[in-house]
Order: structure tokens, then sequence, then C-alpha cells
């Protein structure tokens, strides 16, 4: 018999062992690997949708209307509360932002009565969906009239102030009551607006109470129901509360423009605030119809 060789043995047996104690090797991922698997992440996937829900709310003018207002009522609300003692330029600060973003949302409704006309003719041209829709439109209508003249008025006081602030001091007197006439024509078209559409949103709540359908979390049935919505009940009646409320709190501060009440500027800029990030609220997302109307034919 052979008989393998001591010296030889032993060799083998210290391979075995080096590659026992020899650690793994494992393949590393590549950049491009890596890059793909934070990207395909749940959390990343979540990010990416909430960003292009926020881009989709950046590309509406209206949108960034009321971001832009809700910076404002927060500089103004900010001013109001400074204490005596504070230094004069912080306050000087908080007035130039509320002034040059007051003056950056006047771009935003550049030519926005145009838009207006547009709303104004598609109701009075388009089908109504019951008989009593056909003799309601003239309240949207009437509403729609008070926007446009806003907008109207909004666009020429904006182009009276850069003419007045390019005559480098030498203002024109009668330029600059005019303007100030005119921003009071503003203010009562809005609020004129805004009454029209609380009463508007009061009628449409009071239909989705009164004709409350059997189940809430669906459309229901419109052959059993008195009532028509595009959407279920409960987003209906949220929606119209939430506009109910905004238009109250945007009320009291045209109220507080034109001398109605004593509104306090702190109480102005967080009604102001709120009514802002609750006009944000309606423009987040994907618009829906929230039509709104009962059965009577």
């Amino acid at each position: 018999m052979s008989s393998t060789p001591p010296v030889l043995l032993v060799s083998i047996k210290e391979e075995k062992a080096k590659e026992m104690v020899k650690p793994r090797l494992t393949k590393r991922r590549s950049f491009s690997q890596n890059i793909h698997l934070a990207a395909t992440h749940p959390v990343s996937l979540f990010f990416d949708k909430q960003l292009l829900i926020l881009r989709q709310f950046l590309r509406k003018s209206s949108a960034r209307d009321k971001l832009l207002a809700t910076i404002q009522y927060w500089y103004q609300l900010y001013r109001a509360q400074l204490p005596e003692d504070s230094p004069q330029s912080a306050e000087l600060v908080a007035i130039a932002f509320e002034k040059n973003i007051s003056d950056a949302r006047k771009g935003f409704r550049l030519f926005k009565w145009i838009d207006e006309y547009g709303k104004i003719r598609k109701i009075v041209t388009a089908p109504s969906r019951t008989l009593s829709a056909s003799y309601w439109k003239l309240v949207p209508v009437t509403m729609r009239m008070c926007a446009f003249g806003y907008y109207l008025v909004d666009n020429f006081i904006w182009f009276s102030q850069i003419t007045q602030g390019a005559r480098y001091g030498r203002r024109d007197k009668n330029a600059a009551q005019l303007i100030i006439r005119m921003k009071r024509y503003k203010n009562n078209f809005s609020l004129w607006r805004t009454v029209i559409a609380l009463a508007w949103c009061t009628r449409l709540i009071g239909i989705l109470i009164w004709y409350r359908p059997a189940t809430s979390n669906s459309d229901g049935d419109q052959d059993e129901c008195q009532i028509i919505t595009t959407r279920p009940w409960v987003e209906c009646l949220t929606f119209h509360s939430v506009l109910l409320l905004r238009g109250i709190m945007n009320g009291f501060i045209l109220c507080k423009h034109l001398g109605i009440n004593q509104l306090s500027n702190i109480w102005v800029g967080r009604l102001g605030m709120i009514a802002s990030m609750l006009g944000m609220w309606k423009h987040w997302g994907v618009k829906k119809d929230y039509f709104v109307e009962f059965k009577s034919d």
C-alpha cells in the first residue's frame, strides 16, 4: 500500500485551514444599483408622489396666489404682534415684505377677468341638469360678474400704481385719489362676490343636509335619492363647508378694509392666514366636480 508522505499531509491540512479562515467575498452592488434601490424605496416613492402633487399645485396661478397670500398675512400678523420696544428695522422689513408680496400677487391676477368672462359664458350656455338649476343660474352668473369687476379694477389699479411710481416723487394727486377710490370699488366687488358665494354655499349645504341619502359613503342611487351629486355625500358636504368657513373669514377681512367693522390687525393676519391656507387646500391635488342640486322635475 502506498502511503502519503507526512509533509504532504501537513501542507494539505494547512491549505484547508486557510480556506476555512479565508473570509467569503460578497459581490458589491454598483453605484447605479444603489441609486435604483434608493429610488424605488417606499419612502422615496411617497416623497416623489407628494412632490408631483406640489408641482401640479404650483402650476396653477390661483394656487401660487394663495401661497403668497399666506406669507403676506403672516408678515402682517408678525408686524401687528411686535412689542413696542422692538427695533424699527423689524417693522420696516415686515412692511417691505407685505408690499412686495402684494405687488407680486397682482401679476397672477393679470387679465384674469377674461377667465371670469369665459366662466359666465359656460354657465349660461351649459345645459341644466335639473329644472331648478336653470332658474338658479342667475346667482352664479351674478357672482362671476362681481369677480369680473374685481379683477378688471385690480388690473387697472396695478397699472396706475406703476405709472405713479414712475413719476419719481412728482405724483399726481388726482391719480392718487383715483387709485384710492378704485380700491374701494375693488373691495366692494370682492365683498359682494363673497356674500353671494356664502349664500350659495349655505343653500348647497342645506340641500345636502335636508336631502341626506341613506348611505353617505357612496354616490347613492340617483333614482331613489332626491338630490344629484357628482361626488360622495361626505366629500360634497366637507368641500362646501370649508368654502363657507373661508368665505366668512374673507368677509370679516373685507369689512375691515371698508371700515364696516373694527377688526384688529392681529385678527386680520390670523383670519387671512387660515383663509389662504384653506384656499390652498381647495387647489391641492386633482380638481374634482362637487356639483350638488335637488330634483324638482
